[in-house]
């Protein structure tokens, strides 16, 4: 088949001309150039904070097996997805403090691919050469977690007055332990109050006639609390 039948929109014709070639050569560069994609992951490391992936955006290619014809003139194959290991987290953090939460298979999220090699940044944290030659490598991302697809909008929508910080579990502090009292929630007495009740009762019940006094089943209220920072 010649190339007069050829009718992909980056598909040289059979004379191209200078605007023709540089259209094809601008968007095969592009097409070799990753910037941002989305992924799966496939599994996580805590320890390390990296994470193995599966791109979910699908490379498209010439399928040169395929013989082109009239009704396909530009036969292509989609490729497997992409598997990656090894590629580190973003999670926001400085030197004083960070913000984590549970990374599990399954979960999805966006890969930020550098535009040179930064192992030897990785394994320092200071300036350096790009070892490798490469420019724009999937294997040279970071992995943001991040559900973004039209199937996941976060529900109920958006508080619009309150800064809101959602989680099965959400810990203020590493090592948090204890849950946090609630503004109004009941509170009960102490070892030394209980005692103190207990002997005033054993009193009123030395009494002749003896005078009993049910013991209140809470001492009060919390009333007052943060304005700016809600536990629920």
């Amino acid at each position: 088949m010649g190339r007069e039948n050829r009718t992909g929109a980056y598909e040289l014709p059979q004379n191209p001309t200078l605007a023709d070639v540089i259209t094809v050569a601008l968007r095969n560069m592009r097409l070799s150039m990753r910037t941002h994609t989305m992924c799966t992951v496939t599994a996580y490391d805590p320890a390390t904070q990296r994470v193995a992936v599966s791109v979910d955006i699908l490379q498209r290619v010439n399928d040169n097996t395929r013989e082109p014809s009239s009704a396909v003139p530009d036969p292509t194959a989609v490729l497997p997805p992409v598997q990656l290991a090894d590629i580190p987290v973003h999670f926001p953090r400085t030197t004083s403090g960070y913000i984590t939460f549970p990374i599990v298979t399954g979960d999805k999220g966006e890969l930020h691919i550098q535009d040179r090699d930064i192992d030897a940044y990785l394994s320092k944290g200071l300036p350096a050469d790009p070892i490798a030659m490469w420019t724009h490598s999937l294997s040279g991302a970071v992995f943001y977690p991040s559900l973004i697809h039209d199937k996941a909008p976060i529900t109920p929508p958006t508080d619009l007055l309150a800064t809101v910080v959602e989680g099965t579990a959400v810990k203020v502090g590493r090592l948090a332990t204890l849950p946090a009292a609630r503004q109004t929630d009941a509170v009960a007495a102490g070892a030394s109050m209980a005692a103190w009740i207990a002997a005033v009762n054993a009193a009123f019940l030395a009494l002749v006639p003896p005078v009993v006094i049910p013991a209140p089943t809470d001492f009060g209220a919390i009333v007052g609390g943060s304005t700016k920072v809600k536990v629920e």
